[in-house]
């Protein structure tokens, strides 16, 4: 099975760093979902498990949380990385969002964060398949703007001066460099023209979800160096990611040490650097049967 957005060769480079940068958006998926003990969970486009695991916590040994997504290298690091944990009772499959493999109603809970879907019609029309009736359906893409999500717990923000945050730096970047990667949709998805708050509420309700709402969270993750930063923006950064193994070497050389220029100059006046991933959660029920 082939990965459309190349994750396979920086699956576990991917992993590391978003354990650190995105966990607190999971903490927010998963809580807002009301998962408890014994429910059976599907996490769509699971990439490296984090969220699959997380689930699996909640879920306990009398529960089922099972990831399935379309990258072997993605699946292999979360299986590990489950097998580590001792959760017997996840699973990772590859598996096409477009056509699950499973029977209809089968799970209390049909997450996806961050999912790239190729057709997003069709694969929110297999997640509400595959949802019970009165099951929770929670999806997060990038942006924000919705009412906050007011977290039980919330992670605990890092202490990261203002004028340390780089967000934007890689894209002014390659702006520069490839400015040709800047127009490129996010990874296998296509791009969303529309107001992305009308959009999403829009598809959960022509997937049948009802009692719709939306919700943003965003979390700054530090970064002690220039190096650092950059390596999590390469592999997060879709556009980039794909296109890399295409790039003139010599000029991607240029492009690295022109971004860890500018972001060293931060890291010496602040101490520290921050990234940001924001995310807007769209929320909704499969309606019960009459």
């Amino acid at each position: 099975m082939r990965d459309p957005d190349q994750y396979d060769d920086v699956a576990e480079v991917f992993a590391r760093y978003s354990e650190r940068a995105v966990f607190p958006i999971t903490a927010c998926l998963l809580e807002m979902t009301g998962l408890s003990i014994g429910q059976w969970v599907l996490d769509v486009a699971c990439g490296s498990g984090m969220l699959t695991r997380a689930a699996a916590a909640v879920v306990g040994a009398s529960g089922r949380a099972i990831g399935i997504d379309l990258s072997p290298g993605q699946i292999r690091v979360a299986t590990s990385r489950s097998r580590q944990q001792g959760y017997h009772w996840n699973e990772f499959s590859l598996m096409d969002a477009l056509r699950l493999g499973f029977a209809n109603d089968s799970f209390d809970v049909v997450v996806a964060q961050f999912p790239h879907l190729p057709d997003r019609e069709r694969c929110l029309a297999e997640m509400f398949r595959v949802l019970k009736p009165g099951g929770t359906f929670a999806i997060c893409n990038g942006g924000g703007g919705a009412a906050a999500w007011p977290l039980a717990q919330a992670p605990l923000q890092a202490e990261i001066a203002a004028g340390g945050v780089i967000d934007g730096l890689f894209w002014l970047c390659l702006s520069e460099h490839f400015p040709h990667l800047i127009a490129q949709p996010a990874g296998n998805a296509p791009v969303v023209r529309d107001d992305p708050h009308v959009a999403l509420r829009n598809e959960l309700e022509q997937a049948g979800f009802g009692e719709i709402c939306l919700w943003s969270y965003a979390y700054t993750a530090p970064f002690e160096s220039a190096e650092e930063a950059f390596e999590w923006e390469s592999v997060r950064t879709s556009a980039y990611r794909m296109a890399q193994s295409a790039l003139n070497p010599a000029s991607v050389v240029v492009f690295k040490r022109d971004y860890l220029r500018k972001a060293q100059v931060k890291r010496d006046q602040y101490g520290l650097l921050g990234i940001t991933t924001a995310a807007l959660f769209g929320m909704g029920y499969k309606p019960v049967r009459d």
